[in-house]
C-alpha cells in the first residue's frame, strides 16, 4: 500500500520496511529455489486452480443432463468438502477423457498465451543466479516457466521436469520442473495431480516430489510466489521439512509473497483491529514453519516484489529502492498535470494524436479476428499513477482534448474499483470487463494494460485502457483479447513510455 501525504509528491513505504528487508536478504541469496503457483498463469489469462475445478464439474453436469439452477446446485454440492474432493469427482466421472477434458478446460479458445510480469521477472532473476545450484519449480500445468526462461537464456539448454533423480544441476543446466504434471500442446506428461486422491498417493515412498522439496528446503531458500500456500503437497513439504532457518541471522530462511487482494472481501469489512490480528496471527503460523510471510496489497506488486530482487542483485550499491524512483516519476507526472503548463494544450494534442494512431492500429490489426461491427467505436486513454495519491489520473484519451488540467479525472487505487484501469494496475496484467447497459457510459467493453518503465528496474507508472461501443461479444476487442493479451498492447504501452515521453530517464535507473 502507498502511505504518502495528500499532494506532497512524497512516496513512503511503497511494501513497507519489512518487503524492504526480505529484498536485500534475498538479493544476497546464492542458491534459490524459486516456487511459482497458479498466479503467475492468471496473468495470462489461464484459469486458477478453483476456476479450472469449476469448468471441470460443469462438464461433469452437462454430462448428467443438468442445467441452469441444476447445474449450479451441483456444483455447489460437488465443492461442499474443497477442492481436492472437488477434483476427485471430476476426475471419477470423466474416467479417460479427463486429461483432455483439462488441457481443454485451460487452454481452449484462449489463444496465443505469453509469460505474465511474475514469469519474466522469476527469469530475470534467475538469469542471475546462473551457474549456482537455483532451480524453478512450479505447481502449474502450462509451460509459461519455460517460455520465460527460454526467452531469458536463450543460448541455455532447458529442461522441462516432471521427475528428479537426486543428481545435482549442472552448471549450465536450466530446468524447470513441474510438480503436480504438465501439458505440452494437448499431451499430459507426468502425473496430472488434482483431486485428493492424487494428492494422497504423493505422500507414498518413492514419490520424487517429497524428496525433491524436502533437498531444496534444508539446502536453498526457497521463494513462493503466485502462490497462496494452500496446495495440500506443498503444506506437507513444509511441516515435514526441517524449520527453515538461517544460523548466520537467527530468522527464518524461507519467503512467501502473498497479496491481500486474494482475500479482499475480508479486507472490506473488516476493522483495523481486526485486520492486525489476523495478519499477526497468520504470521505467526507461516513462521512456525520456517516461511517469512511478506504481505502486499495487489497481485501487481508480487511481481515487482521479484524484480525489486533482481534489480537488488544485478545493480548492487547502484540499486535505487522503489520509493525513491517512485518519488522521482511522482515529481515529472506533477509537472505533466500542473494547471499552469503553458505547454498543457499543446502536449495534449500530441498525446491524443499517438493514441489516435494506437486505436487505429488495434482496429485494423483485430479485424480479422472476427470482424469488426460497422458502427463501432474505438476510445484509448492513458492513466498516470500519482502514487503520493494512490491515484490514477485520466490525463489523456483519443477521443477528446482536455483544455485545462484541473478538469482531468482522478480515479483511487483499489481493487475494488470499478475502473478497469485501476483492475490493471491492481491485477499487473491485461484485463477486460463489459459494461452493463443500465451504465451512464457509452463505452460497452473495455480493456486494459499496465504501464511500467522498462531499464535496470521496473517501474509502475499508470495504465493504458481501450474501450468499444460494442457490445461483448460482438467487439473486435474481445474477439481479439488474445492478441491484445499476448502481443499487441504489452509493446505498444511500452513503446508509449519510451518513445513519448522517453521515461526511462526519471526512474533513475535506465537500462
Amino acid at each position: 500500500m502507498v502511505r504518502g501525504s495528500e499532494g506532497t509528491g512524497e512516496v513512503s513505504g511503497f511494501f513497507g520496511a519489512d518487503v524492504g528487508d526480505a529484498i536485500e536478504r534475498l538479493a544476497l541469496e546464492q542458491n534459490l529455489t524459486i516456487v511459482v503457483g497458479a498466479g503467475a498463469s492468471a496473468e495470462a489469462g489461464l484459469p486458477n486452480w478453483e476456476e479450472l475445478v469449476h469448468q471441470l464439474l460443469r462438464a461433469v453436469a452437462h454430462r448428467r443432463g443438468l442445467e441452469g439452477g441444476e447445474e449450479e446446485a451441483f456444483v455447489r454440492w460437488a465443492l461442499r468438502d474443497g477442492l481436492p474432493s472437488a477434483g476427485a469427482i471430476a476426475k471419477a466421472e470423466l474416467g479417460g477423457d479427463f486429461p483432455e477434458l483439462l488441457a481443454e478446460c485451460l487452454f481452449a479458445g484462449r489463444g496465443e498465451f505469453v509469460p505474465g510480469p511474475t514469469w519474466e521477472a522469476v527469469s530475470s532473476l534467475r538469469v542471475l543466479l546462473a551457474h549456482s545450484s537455483s532451480e524453478v519449480v512450479t505447481t502449474n500445468y502450462d509451460q509459461l516457466g519455460e517460455q520465460a526462461l527460454e526467452d531469458a537464456f536463450r543460448h541455455t539448454p532447458l529442461t522441462t521436469g516432471c521427475y528428479w533423480d537426486d543428481r545435482p544441476q549442472g552448471p549450465d543446466e536450466v530446468a524447470c520442473r513441474h510438480l503436480h504434471g504438465v501439458i505440452e500442446g494437448a499431451v499430459p506428461k507426468g502425473d496430472l495431480v488434482l483431486s485428493e486422491a492424487d494428492y494422497h498417493l504423493m505422500q507414498a515412498p518413492g514419490q520424487w516430489q517429497e524428496s525433491y522439496m524436502a533437498q531444496r528446503l534444508e539446502h536453498t531458500t526457497c521463494l513462493f510466489v503466485g502462490s497462496s500456500l494452500t496446495d495440500p503437497n506443498l503444506l506437507r513439504y513444509l511441516y515435514r521439512g526441517r524449520p527453515g532457518t538461517s544460523s548466520k541471522r537467527g530468522r527464518t530462511r524461507h519467503v512467501v509473497v502473498l497479496a491481500r487482494q486474494g482475500e479482499a472481501q475480508f479486507y472490506a469489512h473488516a476493522s483495523p483491529v481486526l485486520v492486525k490480528a489476523r495478519e499477526e496471527t497468520a504470521s505467526a503460523r507461516w513462521r512456525a514453519t520456517g516461511v517469512e510471510p511478506v504481505l502486499v496489497d495487489y497481485y501487481s506488486q508480487v511481481a515487482q516484489f521479484v524484480s525489486e530482487v533482481a534489480a537488488r542483485k544485478r545493480l548492487g550499491d547502484g540499486y535505487v529502492p522503489l520509493d525513491e524512483r517512485l518519488n522521482a516519476w511522482e515529481h515529472f507526472a506533477v509537472r505533466l498535470l500542473r494547471k499552469d503548463d503553458p505547454n498543457f494544450v499543446a502536449r495534449q494534442g500530441e498525446v491524443q494524436a499517438i493514441l489516435g494512431g494506437l486505436v487505429g492500429l488495434v482496429r485494423s490489426r483485430l479485424a480479422a479476428a472476427g470482424g469488426t461491427p460497422r458502427d463501432e467505436v474505438v476510445q484509448a486513454s492513458w492513466w498516470l499513477y500519482l502514487p503520493s495519491e494512490r491515484s490514477l489520473v485520466n490525463w489523456a484519451s483519443s477521443d477528446r482534448l482536455w483544455t485545462d488540467a484541473g478538469s482531468l479525472r482522478r480515479v483511487a487505487v483499489h481493487w475494488q474499483s470499478q475502473f478497469v484501469a485501476v483492475e490493471a494496475f491492481c491485477q499487473g496484467s491485461v484485463c477486460s470487463r463489459s459494461v452493463g447497459l443500465g451504465s451512464p457510459s457509452r463505452w460497452r467493453h473495455v480493456v486494459g494494460v499496465p504501464l511500467h518503465l522498462g531499464g535496470a528496474a521496473r517501474l509502475p507508472v499508470g495504465a493504458l485502457t481501450l474501450a468499444s461501443t460494442a457490445e461483448e461479444p460482438e467487439s473486435c476487442l474481445s474477439h481479439g483479447l488474445a492478441e491484445l493479451r499476448s502481443k499487441l498492447l504489452p509493446s505498444v504501452g511500452q513503446v508509449i513510455a519510451d518513445l513519448f515521453l522517453d521515461l526511462g530517464r526519471v526512474a533513475g535507473q535506465g537500462a
